[in-house]
């Protein structure tokens, strides 16, 4: 009786081991599946201080048909995906990408002197929806408010950053863009389309140690096909890249079309196992400003360097980062 007892027990044990064995591998087959599922590209939407949207791309074919399907703004870029894609070969690994819309309303006077500037909340951006389209219309597609004495034109802006790992140099390859949609304003005030007086500011900072971001570039054009010129506010080879420069090409003239900025980060030493972001931010200004931008490390390791202006009035500025960047 005791040995049939034993064998009862024995097996119950054993069958045990095995529904347990078993849950444990639908679990981890469960698991596998949703990291498997897991979506190349998605759309976080923010509504804080203002409305932005900002779009990450695991996935470099994601990223590359977002480029395709975008304006010939973006040619630039477009030429920088695919030198990168034909580079593959040579080791360089698409990381990740992050695109951020931001829209803005800027007022002028009578005399068409920018005298505000602000980026917008979702509300006031839905006012001005395009019903056709599903999409939110922006200066070039509704006329202007008018308030008082003064007009405001409301128009999109977007900045993007993206990351790719040379494997062989052992270093990150960073691309960081800026664009202003075309046409600020109608036509007919084609001499008042932003500001020419007031510098706006471009800047690649990251985090980490031993991350050196030596040797960078920048380079811009204008809607009427002029070279921006650029200036180096301020550089550290191991904490950013600031640059400033005017949003307009002058009296008369074009706003931005396009800036690109570029940084390679050479990992210098053995790897710690830890990991930081890059950012991307870009300033800007309308009028006079007491202090001018500055670059501050932050004291969170996995946390890029922040660029900070001291100034509270007549300038704005946004910010993207993307994370994962082993050092």
């Amino acid at each position: 009786m005791k040995n049939t007892n034993a064998n009862v027990t024995k097996q119950l044990t054993i069958l045990t081991s095995v529904i347990l064995s078993l849950i444990f591998a639908f679990a981890v087959s469960i698991s596998f599946i949703a990291i498997n599922n897991k979506k190349d590209v998605f759309t976080v939407c923010n509504d804080d201080e203002y409305y932005s949207e900002t779009t990450y791309f695991l996935n470099e074919k994601e990223y590359e048909k977002y480029l395709r399907e975008t304006g010939t703004e973006r040619d630039g870029e477009k030429s920088a995906a695919k030198r990168a894609a034909s580079a593959e070969q040579d080791g360089e690994i698409f990381v990740q990408a992050a695109v951020k819309k931001v829209w803005v309303a800027e007022a002028k006077d009578d005399s068409g002197n920018v005298v505000n500037s602000r980026l917008m909340k979702k509300a006031e951006i839905d006012k001005f929806e395009d019903k056709d389209y599903g999409t939110l219309a922006t200066g070039g597609t509704e006329p202007p408010e008018f308030i008082g004495e003064d007009s405001e034109s409301k128009y999109l802006l977007d900045i993007s950053l993206r990351v790719l790992y040379d494997q062989y140099e052992n270093m990150y390859l960073v691309y960081g863009y800026a664009y202003w949609e075309d046409k600020l304003v109608w036509s007919w005030d084609n001499d008042e389309a932003a500001e020419e007086y007031y510098d706006d500011y471009i800047a690649v900072t990251w985090g980490g140690k031993n991350l050196n971001g030596d040797k960078p570039s920048i380079s811009g054009i204008y809607y009427n096909d002029k070279e921006v010129t650029f200036t180096q506010q301020q550089s550290d080879a191991y904490v950013g890249h600031l640059w400033r420069f005017k949003e307009k090409s002058g009296w008369m003239g074009k706003e931005l079309k396009r800036a690109e900025a570029i940084v390679n980060l050479k990992r210098e030493g053995t790897l710690t196992g830890d990991y930081t972001g890059v950012k991307l931010t870009y300033i800007h200004t309308y009028d006079e400003i007491d202090l001018k931008p500055t670059i501050s490390l932050n004291t969170k390791l996995e946390l890029a360097a922040s660029v900070s202006i001291a100034a509270e009035e007549n300038n704005w500025q946004i910010e993207i980062s993307i994370g994962g960047l082993a050092y």
